[in-house]
């Protein structure tokens, strides 16, 4: 007994073994720091995906009983992985589609690595190759439930942001490269039956004690990633997203959700509708908190207050609903080009810069007549500010709105609020919001509630100046999140904005 111990540890240290469990390690250590950053639950420390993948390269091939034998296991994985035992038991779902998906993937990895020749080189080229694609899809998915950014989306927006691309780009490739690394020395032509032995025991310790980890903290903490599978569930019927989305009862009884969506045709009532998008006015798990911001329209006609879902959580994403073309793709008449058709000016205004988002290419095609931005109103002279992004001020705007709307036109405007971008933990504010004490705020929550304060009265003035201007105002998304203030934006749902008709 103690010869066949000693000569399997031989096995280990000749084949260098080590690496089945350093591998997903490494592949999930990025995922897992960034959820951890994001407050987006469900990313484990050690990969599911990199495991089995390095299993199928490890193993010998060209064996029927043991291709059939993956292909038993990768079916059991596909449908019936979960945090614990228990909740795969409770929760098979044979119509998600999520299942057959990850299955088909994982089919035609297996036939694709029996068709590739048993040499060291090239194994480890299709393996650099698919676990490419299996991390690509893990940090998709990290940003779906975090932004709700579908993969298309965060490639579109990730040429706007330095980190954006150090993100989508960089670190993917910089996990496949070391995972790879860590993995060369495994894809060696081996016949013991001591390696295929101890492949299946690794996999099957894993997973008990992943289900062990995972009980032991009641599902709050994983200790497997199956990233391919939480991907593939986004184009499901109902779309895997964080537990964040869900609104608690408390606030579902003090708020109710917006359906209205009238103001996206002509409102002939009104000779003027100004719709206001306000910059990260989302909605805090703090009720008081969202009362306090709510109440600065005490003095306004008010028509509704409550909570409007966004379909995704950055600022053109909200945009692009609000013009009624929600995925970004205009397949019938935007809102503006309604109002245009209908007699009204149209007009498009953001203190910040034109080039951003690419505003100044895509959107006179959406029906806009006129479009201001930074530099125009730099030459109008209106006052700049330099918070989370500089621009005009929100309080500059409203002036300027004000004599805009003084004019006898109709007209249809939508203004894009700026003071209340992040980041916030670098910034330094004059003035401090009374919730900063009240609540006890940290330096990044206070000023984030400052500002969004100062955007919000500005709103509010406006429209009791112009009772017969219909203004709709509301957010875009969540304060967005940076390693100093990943608090901040985790005591906010995402997916949730907060939403005011006045007037």
């Amino acid at each position: 007994m103690f010869f066949k111990v000693k000569q399997f540890f031989e096995l280990l240290k000749k084949n260098n073994l080590s690496v089945i469990l350093i591998s997903p390690f490494i592949a999930s250590a990025f995922p897992y720091f960034a959820s951890e950053m994001c407050n987006t639950p469900n990313q484990g420390i050690f990969s599911l995906d990199v495991l089995l993948l390095l299993f199928l390269f490890a193993i010998p091939r060209k064996s029927i009983v043991w291709n059939c034998v993956w292909i038993l296991v990768l079916f059991g994985v596909s449908f019936y992985y979960e945090n614990t035992f228990q909740v795969s038991c409770g929760l098979i779902h044979f119509d998600q589609w999520s299942d057959f998906y990850t299955f088909g993937l994982w089919f035609v990895f297996l036939l694709i690595i029996n068709f590739i020749p048993e040499r060291k080189k090239f194994n480890i080229a299709a393996f650099a190759l698919f676990s490419s694609i299996l991390i690509l899809m893990d940090w998709s998915h990290l940003f779906f439930v975090s932004f709700n950014m579908t993969l298309v989306e965060l490639f579109n927006i990730s040429k706007f942001f330095i980190w954006g691309l150090l993100l989508f780009i960089l670190v993917p490739v910089l996990q496949t490269a070391l995972t790879t690394v860590m993995a060369r020395s495994c894809f060696v032509k081996s016949n013991d039956n001591g390696y295929r032995i101890f492949c299946i025991v690794v996999l099957l310790v894993v997973l008990l004690f992943n289900w062990l980890f995972s009980s032991a903290f009641m599902g709050r903490v994983q200790f497997l990633n199956f990233g391919t599978k939480a991907y593939f569930s986004i184009f499901d019927n109902e779309k895997y997203i964080s537990e964040q989305h869900f609104l608690q009862e408390n606030i579902k009884e003090v708020y109710p959700v917006c359906t209205d969506t009238t103001f996206k045709n002509p409102m002939k009532n009104y000779n003027k509708i100004v719709v206001v998008l306000v910059e990260s006015w989302g909605v805090s798990k703090n009720i008081q908190l969202d009362s306090a911001l709510f109440s600065i329209f005490s003095e306004n006609n008010v028509n509704f207050k409550g909570l409007l879902e966004r379909k995704a959580a950055y600022t053109q994403a909200a945009e692009w609903e609000d013009f009624g073309m929600p995925n970004g793709d205009k397949t019938s008449m935007t809102v503006p080009e309604r109002y245009q058709a209908a007699g009204y000016q149209t007009w498009y205004v953001h203190g910040y810069d034109s080039a951003f988002f690419e505003r100044d290419q895509s959107y006179p095609k959406l029906g806009f007549d006129t479009l201001l931005f930074r530099g125009d109103f730099i030459r109008k002279g209106l006052a700049s500010c330099k918070y989370g992004y500089p621009g005009i001020c929100d309080s500059s705007m409203s002036d300027w709105l004000s004599s805009l709307l003084e004019r006898p036109n109709k007209m249809f405007v939508y203004w894009t609020t700026l003071d209340a971008h992040y980041p916030y933990d670098l910034q330094h504010f004059e003035v401090r919001s009374p919730l900063c004490d009240e609540f006890n705020l940290s330096k990044s929550e206070c000023v984030f509630y400052t500002h969004q304060e100062m955007s919000l009265k500005a709103v509010s003035n406006l429209a009791k100046k112009f009772p017969d201007v219909k203004f709709v105002v509301h957010g875009d998304h969540r304060p967005m999140a940076t390693i100093g203030t990943k608090d901040l934006s985790a005591n906010f749902y995402y997916g949730w904005v907060s939403a005011i008709d006045l007037n």
